[in-house]
């Protein structure tokens, strides 16, 4: 249960932090410090020495500091660095990180880079919706010190319009508009329940913006050929509800921008390799979340694509792609990952991190798309995909539904069983489950303690994901 009151903070300068902790003594209640600070499209120049009233242009360094001075008063802080129009990052960023009140300081006129502008703190008490923007004005008297502004603006609204990507030309976007306007229209109800989904929570608007394709997953087959339309937003709906639960909504937003990096493991002869988990944008037909195993700085070797599926009650783990470049260079490197990697190859070693990641959250069950229902027709009556899904799934000891998919209990990296294997193999064996386990155990812990929390520790959501089910 939540007790302790959620302060976002924007920092610039770290004398931000101090009006926030005044402002924290002032309550007398438990609070939790949320520092944010906005990197612009124009970064300023670096400015002097750092100390009080002098601006930190280092983000790292600054919100360091800034986390030592909350860390003095004993108060719990957090630190996010997130780059846009400093205004709407501010506003939106208070409702992705579930903040109560915004803690800004107030001021009439522009007196530097190091400190928000007039018209920045106009816009987000304009803006802030219903989370309450607390300005603080340093040289006030005591009684007046400290004023709450509250604003009743309404979310930005996603509509069909939205899907059609504003960086095309004119006529793409015309007839990318037209195509989504003629699909709405052909299933107004699925349509409707499908928008009052994505206008539930304000992190769908930013995930939108930068990615207007995700407009189009009710609207073509997604995840497996066994999903209606009706069931596409269902899982859609529950994926990211779990997800808000869970507290990882931040880290989708980041993932869905330029991916962020779970782990790196070293190979038997040096190479570095590492995974980064992706989100939305690729692979949007088969999944909203995606695991990519490359080497460190260098090529692609393999990506898993999965959805966190909580539908009627039953918590299942559902992959819908696994996906491996083509070409002879990537062949190459591929059989050069499996040897450094002690024989484990790069698609099962994928199946694996999802599977135990799947147990890390509390799923029962990993479904798993076969051949048959897999949603990118298109590419398969062209002969570009060859890949045999239900070999693969086999392997990892799934077993096949009547529906086509295959399914396997979610379970954790067992040591493996060396009485089978021939004794001047077991070393290697025991190397190659080191290295799976590394990896498994880095990509928990940025699932499970990246917000701070554990495994079971969800936390209700402050924007319930409602909308009006269509009957099938």
């Amino acid at each position: 249960m939540k007790t302790a009151l959620r302060l976002l903070v924007p920092v610039k300068e770290l004398s931000d932090v101090d009006i926030a902790l005044a402002h924290a003594s002032r309550l007398g209640r438990q609070v939790e410090i949320i520092l944010l600070h906005v990197v612009p499209a124009v970064r300023p120049h670096p400015g002097a020495s750092i100390g009080a009233g002098t601006a930190v242009h280092d983000e790292d360094l600054l919100l360091m500091l800034a986390a030592m001075r909350c860390k003095a008063h004993v108060i719990p802080c957090e630190s996010y660095v997130f780059s846009g129009v400093p205004a709407r990052v501010i506003v939106d960023a208070s409702e992705l990180l579930s903040c109560d009140q915004i803690v800004m300081r107030s001021s009439r006129r522009r007196r530097g880079p190091e400190f928000f502008s007039p018209r920045t703190v106009a816009e987000v008490s304009r803006h802030a919706r219903h989370i309450p923007l607390v300005l603080v004005a340093r040289n006030a008297p005591p009684e007046r010190m400290f004023s709450v502004m509250k604003s009743h603006a309404p979310m930005r609204g996603v509509t069909i319009r939205s899907g059609a990507s504003a960086e095309k030309r004119r006529i793409p976007f015309l007839r990318e508009w037209i195509k989504l306007e003629l699909r709405a229209l052909l299933h107004w109800r699925h349509t409707r329940q499908w928008l009052g989904l994505l206008n539930s929570h304000p992190a769908f608007s930013e995930l939108v913006q930068r990615c207007p394709r995700l407009l189009y997953k009710i609207y073509r087959p997604y995840l497996s050929g066994t999903l209606s339309m009706c069931d596409r937003i269902a899982v859609i709906a529950s994926h990211y509800s779990f997800v808000d639960r869970k507290g990882l909504m931040p880290l989708v937003i980041e993932a869905s921008a330029a991916g962020v990096r779970m782990g790196t493991v070293e190979g038997k002869s040096g190479t570095r390799y590492e995974i980064r988990l992706h989100a939305v944008g690729m692979l949007e037909r088969e999944g909203e979340l995606v695991l990519r195993l490359s080497e460190l700085d260098g090529m692609d070797l393999a990506s898993i694509a999965f959805t966190f599926a909580d539908v009627n009650e039953v918590r299942t783990l559902r992959i819908g792609c696994m996906q491996g470049p083509k070409s002879e260079e990537a062949l190459a490197a591929i059989r050069h990952a499996t040897r450094e990697l002690h024989g484990m190859r790069p698609k099962h070693l994928l199946a694996l991190l999802v599977r135990h990641l799947g147990h890390a959250l509390g799923f029962g069950k990993l479904r798993l798309v076969g051949n048959a229902n897999r949603v990118v027709h298109g590419a398969m009556r062209q002969g570009r995909v060859r890949a045999d899904y239900d070999q693969l799934w086999q392997e990892i000891g799934a077993l096949p539904r009547p529906d086509g998919d295959f399914e396997i209990s979610c379970a954790r990296l067992q040591p493996p069983d060396l009485s089978d294997v021939a004794s001047k193999k077991r070393a290697e064996a025991r190397r190659r489950h080191d290295v799976v386990m590394q990896l498994a155990t880095d990509v928990e812990r940025q699932f499970l303690q990246r917000t701070g929390r554990t495994r079971d520790d969800e936390q209700p959501t402050s924007h319930p994901f409602q909308y009006d089910p269509v009957p099938a």
